[in-house]
């Protein structure tokens, strides 16, 4: 199992990021650290998100050493009102 596997070598914090309560057209941004668990250093691929209104913004470091991370900015703006889920 990809998850599984993919949650003993890194820890997302939050696990989760939620937008609620948003004004239509203003951009709304929230950071996940990815902290590698792993002993030895990782790299890391981030897909971009399909939804249309969120992106992401990272500061690609290459390999991850155990025990750090990398910062990646979720960046959220819609247009409509709707409840969305993107994983």
């Amino acid at each position: 199992n990809f998850k599984k596997q993919w949650e003993t070598i890194y820890l997302a914090q939050p696990a989760e990021v939620k937008f609620a309560g948003y004004e239509l057209g203003k951009s709304y941004t929230a950071s996940v650290k990815v902290i590698n668990r792993a002993p030895v250093p990782q790299r890391i691929s981030i897909l971009p998100p399909e939804e249309p209104g969120f992106s992401i913004k990272t500061n690609k470091k290459g390999s991850i050493a155990s025990g750090m991370f990398e910062t990646i900015t979720v960046v959220f703006r819609s247009n409509e009102h709707k409840y969305i889920i993107n994983q």
